[in-house]
């Protein structure tokens, strides 16, 4: 028949052991948690390589290339901290139609030291 509304027709055994199907499917998110991306052991590949290259350098080399690495490690953090607000700007859109019933202080998006007092 029909189920009735709410109620979903599953037609699961009744010796269905929940807690069991849960166990399973937790250890199936937590091994795709846990697995490491080609990408990820090519990066590291390299970085390996490049740092194992720092020991046939003199120290001003060495020292020219850890600045150098340095000023690119802070561009990418960089570049992932746009990223990450662009997405929060797309998932939490601005609301124009609210702005005459917010006070002034709220008419503007909040500053970045109050949004990292938001931030978990």
């Amino acid at each position: 028949g029909t189920a009735a509304r709410g109620e979903h027709c599953h037609h699961l055994p009744h010796h269905f052991d929940f807690a069991a199907y849960l166990s399973i499917r937790l250890g199936h998110l937590m091994g795709e948690l846990v697995e490491i991306s080609p990408f990820t052991w090519l990066a590291l590949l390299l970085l390996f390589y490049i740092s194992y290259a720092f020991t046939f350098t003199g120290e001003l080399a060495s020292a020219i290339l850890f600045l150098i690495g340095g000023y690119v490690l802070a561009g990418v953090v960089f570049g992932i901290y746009w990223k990450l607000s662009w997405i929060q700007r797309q998932l939490i859109p601005s609301l124009p139609h609210l702005s005459s019933t917010l006070p002034p202080q709220l008419h503007t998006r909040p500053s970045t030291a109050q949004t990292k007092l938001l931030a978990p």
